[in-house]
């Protein structure tokens, strides 16, 4: 079994009116203004625990309700995970959810014609008592940290993903190019079913960073990956939102620093 030891962080940032970002954090929705990352310990599990990062999208109303909506959708899909089958039927249990969150945006949005343009982003990690799937739809992301190894193991759905992937540009082009807010694939109301991508991670233990665009666009990959991997998740927490205040926070920003550790 495992027991994870989480910090998290989120804020509108230093340019923007409203926070359309949230998190979940086992079981937990969390959205507004942190001023400082909090902290906890979650487990051991004896059902799947979710941890995700999301990121609205749509204008600041529209944002900050497709934000709760995706989290709380999933979070009440995840009660389900309690009589689930085996870890393979992980990925497409979770399309399922973002699928009925994705289908509850539609209806808001012919009851609302003003809300026909909301939408989000997201990434997260599913850990159960042997096993740990990270996932993700649009261009928020999971990483594994390291001093020497720290790595992205999510797949943007975006536009610059795609240079990237024809090797038009380097990973670093990536944050700070024009299109790179352009995704291919998100939780949007009026547009077709989100594609989710989700991969088993091989080693179980040790530190993931779950984060929206405006915490990889801000920082350059080194120094973002020297904040996360600091020892002890709360050190690694607060490290990196005072790289994001010194850097200028753009947009919102909002992360989780994850230790996973087996019994």
């Amino acid at each position: 079994m495992f027991r994870v030891r989480y910090a998290f962080f989120t804020n509108t940032g230093d340019v923007r009116s409203d926070n359309e970002d949230g998190l979940l954090i086992d079981g937990r929705v969390v959205t507004g203004d942190m001023d400082c990352p909090e902290s906890g310990v979650a487990g051991p599990f004896e059902t799947p625990a979710l941890f995700i990062v999301a990121d609205g999208m749509g204008g600041c109303a529209c944002g900050e309700v497709a934000c709760r909506v995706l989290l709380e959708a999933i979070r009440d899909q995840a009660r389900a995970f309690a009589g689930a089958l085996g870890e393979e039927d992980d990925p497409v249990r979770l399309g399922r959810m973002v699928t009925r969150a994705h289908r509850r945006m539609n209806e808001m949005a012919e009851e609302t014609p003003g809300m026909r343009g909301m939408g989000a982003a997201a990434a997260g990690v599913l850990v159960r008592k042997a096993s740990v799937l990270a996932f993700n739809v649009g261009d928020c992301r999971v990483y594994r940290c390291g001093d020497e190894n720290f790595r992205k193991v999510t797949h943007d759905h975006s536009v610059v993903q795609r240079l990237r992937d024809e090797g038009t540009i380097t990973d670093e082009e990536m944050r700070v190019h024009p299109m790179r807010n352009r995704v291919t694939s998100a939780v949007m109301a009026g547009t077709t079913p989100p594609r989710l991508y989700a991969a088993h991670l091989p080693d179980v233990s040790g530190r993931l960073l779950v984060c929206s665009d405006g915490v990889w666009e801000a920082l350059p990959h080194d120094e973002l990956g020297r904040c996360a991997s600091l020892s002890e998740a709360e050190n690694a927490a607060s490290s990196l939102a005072d790289a994001l205040r010194r850097a200028g926070r753009a947009d919102n920003v909002t992360f989780v620093l994850l230790d996973i550790e087996g019994d």
